[in-house]
C-alpha cells in the first residue's frame, strides 16, 4: 500500500535521535536548527537508498549573526525496510575524524 501525499515532519535536536514510522510513498522532512553564517551546515550522510530517496535539501529563515532557521532534508519512503540516516554539523571541508556528538543527530526511519 502507498500513501503518496502523506508528509511527516521531525524537528531534529542537536546530540539527539529520533525513530519515526511513515508508510511507503510518503514524504518526510527532517528540520535542523541551524545558521549558515557561522559557516557550518548539516549534511546528510550515508543510508539505506532502497528504503529512502532523497529528494532535496536546503536552507529555510534568517541567516546572519544572532538568527538560526533550520536545514530541511526531504525523503521520499521507497521500500518497505528501515534505515538510519545521521547527520552532521560541520564547516564544509571537515571531513574525517569522530564529530563531537552534540553536533550529531539520528534519525532511524522504517518504511512500512
Amino acid at each position: 500500500m502507498s500513501d503518496q501525499g502523506t508528509t511527516k515532519t521531525i524537528e531534529g535536536l542537536r546530540g539527539g535521535q529520533s525513530e519515526v514510522v511513515i508508510p511507503r510513498g510518503a514524504t518526510l522532512a527532517i528540520q535542523l536548527e541551524g545558521n549558515p553564517a557561522t559557516g557550518c551546515a548539516w549534511t546528510a550522510d550515508t543510508h539505506d537508498a532502497g528504503v529512502l530517496d532523497l529528494t532535496g535539501s536546503g536552507f529555510e529563515g534568517e541567516a546572519g549573526p544572532g538568527l538560526a532557521g533550520a536545514f530541511v532534508f526531504t525523503f521520499t519512503a521507497k521500500e518497505t525496510g528501515t534505515t538510519a540516516v545521521p547527520f552532521t554539523y560541520r564547516r564544509p571541508g571537515e571531513l574525517g575524524g569522530h564529530p563531537d556528538p552534540a553536533d550529531t543527530f539520528t534519525a532511524r526511519i522504517t518504511v512500512r
